[in-house]
């Protein structure tokens, strides 16, 4: 672009958030990933490169505040972040607002270059480092769109006010998300017992197919201080829903209720079996952060089988560094699109995991 240099997204005084390959274009697989630049800038564009009809929003924050916000065309095409501000070193950054989509080619977004009128300084790390797995909240439904839209796709994802992302700026820390709408500990809302975050969690992108985002995360390259999980809402949602049949094997998998109405042996048994075993598998993979198992946006159902199961792997493995935080209630009049929790929930939520946080690690 005439009079603005280009920078490439995998410049070394860029951060990248956000699991990834650190190839061009920079593709982002997940919520809340981004490209964090620091520059004095007073006019900056986003080459994007899209594929797919699901593609989600693509956000630029400038020194936090939201100052651009997109469906972007499939193809190539130019995000005008911002222009005619004065040119003072401010920090940019370029998020990806929803989930990837699972199985194919649909949303795929990268980010082909950066066209600035201005220079790129190191872009300094944040004190602490939160991952967080979940589901649909995690991943941002709802946070975008009015409460009265109840379905839209791309657009009712988003990660502004996201409260995962407000957690990390409430302690300082930078982010990674891992999330999929739908999706469960022991099984999805409707029963599948493979649309599970634990099953793709030692994957780089696992919901997708076929690529080399199906490889694994090396976990050695970005050490958190604590995982969050935020798992339990869709297997709960999955008590009320038929069973499902795998077609391959015609095994039918089926959250139930007893008749007092809670789930029944199996299906606890079955839920706290996911749940034990993905504090092993996360620990395998992580050998020192604090890991937080997060429940109770949309009721407290699973809470005392979630606390069965972390009692039970604390006191097989004398792993003591894991703890549970029971979340705020989602509120009606907070609610946001998709029967979501709406910001101000999402800012709840942020509030009570920095509290609890702070306490665990010992932050003042």
């Amino acid at each position: 672009m005439n009079g603005l240099k280009s920078y490439s997204p995998l410049d070394e005084r860029a951060l990248i958030h956000g699991r990834t390959l650190r190839r061009e274009p920079l593709e982002l697989y997940w919520t809340g990933s981004s490209l964090e630049l620091e520059t004095d800038s007073g006019e900056l564009w986003v080459e994007l490169e899209c594929r797919g009809g699901f593609v989600p929003g693509i956000r630029v924050e400038l020194d936090g505040a939201t100052v651009a916000r997109v469906l972007p065309d499939t193809g190539i095409s130019r995000l005008c972040a911002f222009r005619g501000i004065p040119h003072e070193r401010r920090r940019v950054t370029v998020y990806r607002e929803g989930q990837p989509c699972q199985g194919g080619q649909e949303g795929r977004t990268a980010i082909r270059a950066i066209y600035a009128d201005g220079e790129l300084y190191k872009a300094e790390p944040r004190k602490y480092r939160l991952e967080f797995v979940g589901d649909s909240v995690t991943a941002g439904e709802g946070l975008s769109g009015p409460a009265s839209l109840t379905s839209g796709g791309a657009a009712v994802y988003s990660s502004r006010g996201n409260y995962a992302l407000e957690t990390g700026r409430l302690l300082g820390a930078d982010v990674n998300i891992v999330a999929m709408s739908g999706w469960g500990a022991a099984a999805s809302w409707d029963n599948n017992p493979e649309n599970v975050t634990p099953r793709i969690y030692h994957q780089i992108c696992g919901a997708l197919e076929g690529g080399a985002e199906q490889g694994a995360w090396d976990f050695a390259s970005w050490r958190p201080d604590a995982i969050i999980v935020h798992l339990g809402n869709n297997d709960f949602f999955a008590l009320d829903e038929p069973g499902h049949t795998d077609p391959a094997t015609g095994k039918v998998t089926k959250l139930r209720r007893g008749a007092d109405g809670l789930p029944d042996r199996e299906t606890a048994g079955f839920f706290k079996g996911a749940v034990y075993g993905f504090l092993k598998k996360a620990r395998s993979l992580n050998p020192d952060p604090h890991i937080v198992w997060a429940y109770g946006v949309f009721n407290d159902l699973w809470t005392p089988y979630i606390l069965e199961a972390m009692d039970g792997y604390s006191r097989d493995t004398g792993d003591e560094n894991v703890s549970f935080a029971a979340l705020p209630r989602r509120r009606d009049e907070y609610t946001g699109s998709n029967g979501h929790p709406g910001v101000l929930d999402h800012a709840e939520m942020a509030k009570a995991l920095t509290e609890h946080l702070r306490r665990v690690l010992n932050i003042g």
